[in-house]
């Protein structure tokens, strides 16, 4: 069946799943599970679901990019097992509210055609949908990106992936001092887009991720293990910024389960 948009959602366990036909569940890290969730998964054909522990759910957004049917949709966007991104409604702009908790038997309300509907809607006018950005906070301080990344995680995977970009795609460099000193960010590396955004953000990411991964060494604490996963959060958030990519912003539905 042809879909204009699929919502691609990452599941490392089980968990409930919608019933949305144009929502595609997908088994990350599967070629290290030893779990059997029911869902196609991220370890065949072209694959680093080996590499889930350092790269999280971008395992899955690249065994999209290199193996899935793209006749299947035109548009598609990275969700969580337990996440998902809607259009917000009118009581959520007067409250300026950029999440929502739900309980899971509501999950289906909130992705049904009326939300389809609106992104295969919004993709006609944005160039993305992505979630509301979130004030970088630790210890009840609002910090910049830099800040807040030295602070929960590793400096020097930051300066590697500085001096990467400075060495493999210089003209983004202006563009990287700028946005480190942003106090906000788009967060989960969630993000509905076309095939084309989607193809150029990739190979660019990953071609730094990838260098990076030679240059640093990887932490023992399961964690900070997630490195790439930490970076790339931060790095969508620059790819956007230095493409000047029109956003359209959605809630974060964040789903509780009884």
């Amino acid at each position: 069946m042809k879909f204009n948009t699929i919502l691609f959602s990452a599941f490392h366990k089980a968990y409930i799943q919608p019933k949305a036909e144009w929502i595609q569940p997908i088994h990350v890290g599967k070629a290290i599970s030893d779990d059997d969730l029911g869902y196609p998964g991220d370890d065949t054909g072209d694959n680093i679901s080996a590499l889930n522990p350092m790269f999280c759910e971008l395992t899955m957004p690249y065994w999209i990019w290199k193996n899935a049917d793209r006749s299947a949709c035109n548009y598609w966007g990275l969700m969580h097992y337990r996440r998902y991104l809607a259009p917000p409604t009118l009581n959520d702009y007067i409250r300026m509210r950029k999440s929502r908790s739900i309980q899971s038997d509501e999950l289906d309300k909130y992705l049904g055609e009326k939300t389809k509907a609106r992104i295969d809607k919004d993709l006609q006018r944005y160039d993305v949908i992505m979630p509301y950005r979130r004030r970088l906070i630790v210890d009840e301080q609002n910090m910049t990106m830099e800040e807040q990344f030295n602070m929960l995680h590793i400096t020097e995977h930051w300066i590697a992936t500085l001096q990467v970009i400075r060495e493999k795609f210089p003209d983004y460099e202006q563009s990287f001092h700028l946005f480190q000193k942003d106090k906000r960010m788009y967060y989960a590396n969630m993000m509905i887009t076309s095939w084309t955004i989607w193809d150029n953000y990739l190979s660019w990411l990953f071609e730094i991720l990838f260098e990076v991964n030679t240059r640093i060494t990887i932490p023992e604490d399961s964690y900070q293990k997630r490195v790439f996963g930490f970076l790339s959060e931060r790095l969508l958030n620059l790819y956007v910024y230095h493409n000047r990519l029109t956003i359209k912003r959605y809630i974060t539905l964040n789903i509780e389960s009884y």
